[in-house]
């Protein structure tokens, strides 16, 4: 991975700012899980507004090991 590589910031920076104009043209902000905590753990439930207040996405157990 050469993400941190200062050789390859112009390019990490322009892939960047065509990922943000891919989503600001596609996405739908009502269902956006982006702003969301998204946990790496599934979803419950759909996102956004159709949540209706209720968890969408499941708490990490205290007891999962991070690597």
């Amino acid at each position: 991975n050469r993400i941190e590589d200062k050789q390859y910031e112009d390019i990490v920076i322009s892939m960047r700012q065509e990922l943000k104009d891919w989503f600001y043209q596609y996405v739908d902000p009502k269902i956006d899980g982006a702003h969301e905590g998204v946990t790496g753990m599934g979803q419950l439930r759909r996102a956004g507004i159709y949540a209706e207040g209720k968890p969408v996405y499941p708490q990490r157990s205290k007891n999962v090991v991070e690597k």
